[in-house]
């Protein structure tokens, strides 16, 4: 994973430089290199024969596909919104932990014998399925736009006549 890492990143980056692809197309074809060869490799490897080698050499090749997606949706949160970035990152991450929580939980109503090839392949479909769906779900609705609440209007407090403070739209803000 980090060499693929550092690949995808340079790749990204240079697609986008030499404006190959902007930075929405150059997003979308990063989480779709991540998303979509694991998702084959996890429908792969629900088929793979009993030897380790084979098994290990398909999970190391879906890890290496899976970051591609660290420079598509992982840092599309820049693109969108500097300003709110971790704000951003902080809700998607829970919602991706809360997810990440269920796996055991639905594995298990799937697994009722674990011994079981033919259970363990609906397990692999399922996650590779999450795969395919949630990427097309980001190539319909991802951007890498500048999003337009990412420079709210500022606001200062003036005193009023009333001792009250009130507050105003400083039109600098706008400009």
């Amino acid at each position: 994973m980090w060499f693929t890492n550092f690949f995808f990143s340079w790749m990204t980056d240079m697609l986008i430089v030499k404006k190959y692809l902007n930075v929405t197309q150059a997003r979308k074809l990063a989480n779709s290199l991540g998303c979509f060869p694991s998702a084959i490799g996890l429908i792969a490897l629900a088929y793979a024969p009993k030897n380790i080698y084979i098994v290990e050499s398909l999970l190391v090749l879906i890890c290496a596909f899976k970051i591609a997606s660290s420079v598509g949706f992982h840092v599309n949160h820049v693109d969108i919104s500097p300003n709110f970035a971790g704000t951003m990152i902080s809700i998607s991450n829970f919602i991706s932990n809360m997810f990440g929580s269920l796996a055991p939980i639905v594995a298990g109503f799937i697994l009722t014998d674990t011994s079981d090839i033919l259970l363990w392949r609906k397990v692999f479909f399922v996650a590779a399925g999450l795969y395919f769906f949630t990427n097309i779900v980001y190539l319909a609705l991802g951007t890498g736009e500048l999003a337009e609440w990412n420079n709210p209007p500022e606001y200062e407090m003036v005193a009023t006549d009333d001792n009250e403070q009130k507050k105003t739209k400083n039109i600098s803000a706008d400009v």
